[in-house]
């Protein structure tokens, strides 16, 4: 992978202008936390970055599978959800980690123009792995999550969407399974990264619509993402975007809210890593849930 980021985007950079923008994008944001005053270079960004979009644009259409550019539009995809991070919010309301579902989305899109097979055999797949250990204990979501999705009956608005939550409850309890067998490691990191690539577009489609389960899912993954803190462009956005959530969904909601919650206060790894394995300590539900209603929270 270091080889990939240092020499293998540098090399197609010089090659392709929206790549070489989305690299000088992301160094510049870089930059942004390293300068006492980072006004300058913050306007430096802004213009990486809308080059960057523009001739992405335009330069998608020519893509395929064949094309010279293939293993640029990939790494441009990447590029993008950095570059699309530490966006100071115009609102109170927007969400970062809704954008990044939205960025890998477009990511999907241009890995489908050729075959997974494809890629990962290519000169970039080291930067498109989305786990280097299997997980070998059983996947497990908390007992909170599993009932507030478990709940959805046939009369629910939301019952049409009932497997895409559970589909995505699924993908989360093999990050939880992996912070157990794996701890805060390299591995572990690696499939926090790499989640949002497993989200759907319906489930996407439900936290663009910022309906509560979903953006509850949401805030309970950002809480594993203050477990990685060498992602400088993640830094900080955990804790605010709990926040946004608390504020966005009624208090009957806040309950299945508990433990994000909880975590906005915590600095140190292991008390956070205390406090999400502590919810395992009895209960435990494996994934792909057959779900008995008795499981279900009266109040909601």
């Amino acid at each position: 992978m270091q080889k990939v980021l240092q020499f293998i985007v540098p090399e197609l950079a010089f090659e392709n202008n929206f790549l070489m923008n989305g690299m000088l994008g992301v160094a510049s944001l870089d930059m942004q936390r390293l300068l006492p005053d980072p006004t300058t270079v913050r306007r430096q960004t802004v213009i990486y970055r809308a080059k960057a979009l523009q001739q992405y644009r335009q330069a998608l259409p020519f893509v395929h599978m064949n094309s010279e550019n293939y293993n640029a539009a990939l790494l441009m995809a990447i590029l993008l959800v950095v570059l699309c991070s530490q966006d100071h919010p115009t609102s109170n309301d927007e969400l970062t980690i809704v954008r990044w579902i939205i960025l890998y989305g477009g990511l999907r899109t241009v890995m489908k123009m050729g075959t997974f097979e494809t890629v990962m055999s290519s000169k970039v797949g080291p930067i498109f792995r989305r786990y280097i250990t299997e997980v070998k204990s059983t996947p497990v979501v908390p007992v909170s999550l599993l009932n507030m999705v478990a709940c959805i009956t046939p009369m629910d608005a939301e019952y049409a969407s009932l497997k895409f939550y559970f589909q995505t409850l699924d993908d989360l309890a093999v990050v939880y399974a992996s912070l157990g067998q794996d701890g805060v490691s390299n591995a572990f990191a690696i499939r926090v990264i790499t989640w949002p690539t497993y989200v759907t577009e319906e489930f996407t489609q439900l936290a663009k619509e910022t309906r509560p389960r979903a953006l509850i899912i949401l805030a309970h993954y950002l809480v594993f993402t203050k477990l990685v803190p060498d992602l400088w462009w993640m830094e900080g956005i955990a804790d605010r975007e709990i926040m946004i959530i608390a504020r966005m969904i009624s208090p009957e909601w806040l309950p299945f809210l508990d433990i994000p919650l909880q975590a906005v206060s915590l600095t140190k790894i292991e008390d956070i890593v205390s406090l999400i394995l502590g919810q395992f300590n009895c209960n435990l539900n494996p994934g792909r849930y057959g779900v008995p209603s008795s499981l279900c929270i009266e109040s909601i």
